[in-house]
């Protein structure tokens, strides 16, 4: 997948993606900004594909595993991302965040605002290619402000949905196995009950997900339960342990081994630095 790309030393990201390929199921700790043009995209987004269509903004949480399944070679597709900390520092409405942090993919129905977006996404690259500290400042608060807007826009109607192409049958199967981890990551899963979920043989189901998502159902799984407790890490005072056996993992070493390898810190210093201490 070819970008164009700017990045900035505290994490901002913003570019192009010029040559569209699927890619490998993944997460990140960062809030994610889209904008298709020309044609719709499709994500294998958590336990669901979800199609983004031209000219829609949207923006979620990359703690949720997600995979590109869908792009057409010809599309303009914009993607930046911002660190979670400062989003959480915007004091942006309490619904609208709940809803990220709770895994939605969260979409402007302003459809008139596509040309006004897309130059944005424009203008954050080119600040950020320029460096300096007030630069990103001046992307930073146009980000807070788009995010404000989305936040307070009115309910209106979705728009109208283009039917999806039928996945093939692996891609189905694949979403099957997910949606049966999406719905019982909390408590004790073999490959077998998730294979039995898209009725295949453990082996083949192994085989078929390895080679869709790009890892083993035993790491998509653990990216669920670490998803889950990174939101309640953020949205709840309970205590570490708690949030542990709530996310499916038995034991507090094994959710701290787990969460470490993911997040790159421990639980107990990811609350506190979300939090600005």
């Amino acid at each position: 997948m070819a970008k164009t790309a700017q990045f900035s030393e505290i994490g901002l990201w913003c570019g192009m993606i010029t040559r569209p390929r699927m890619q490998d199921s993944h997460r990140h700790n960062e809030i994610e900004l889209n904008l298709p043009l020309g044609d719709a995209v499709t994500y294998f987004f958590g336990a669901r594909a979800r199609s983004i269509e031209p000219g829609v903004f949207a923006v979620f949480w990359g703690a949720v595993p997600h995979q590109l399944v869908q792009c057409a070679a010809e599309t303009e597709f914009h993607v930046a991302t911002v660190p979670l900390a400062w989003l959480l520092q915007w004091n942006l409405p309490e619904a609208f965040v709940k809803g990220l942090l709770e895994g939605q993919i969260l979409e402007s129905r302003n459809q008139e605002a596509a040309a006004a977006d897309r130059l944005r996404f424009q203008g954050w690259a080119r600040l950020l290619a320029g460096g300096g500290e007030e630069r990103q400042r001046i992307v930073l608060l146009e980000m807070q402000a788009r995010l404000l807007a989305l936040a307070l826009e009115g309910p209106a109607p979705a728009p109208r949905r283009r039917p999806s192409a039928p996945p093939d049958a692996a891609l189905g199967h694949a979403e099957a196995m997910v949606r049966a981890m999406a719905k019982g990551y909390a408590r004790p899963l073999t490959v077998r009950a998730i294979a039995a979920a898209a009725g295949l043989h453990p082996n083949y189901a192994m085989a078929v997900f390895k080679a869709q998502c790009g890892l083993s159902l035993l790491e998509y799984l653990t990216r669920l339960r670490i998803s889950h407790a990174q939101r309640r890490l953020l949205t709840s005072n309970d205590k570490i342990l708690a949030i542990a056996l709530e996310s499916g993992f038995g034991s507090l070493s094994r959710f701290y081994a787990a969460f470490e390898r993911q997040c790159g810190t421990s639980p107990r210093r990811y609350r506190l630095a979300a939090r600005g201490r």
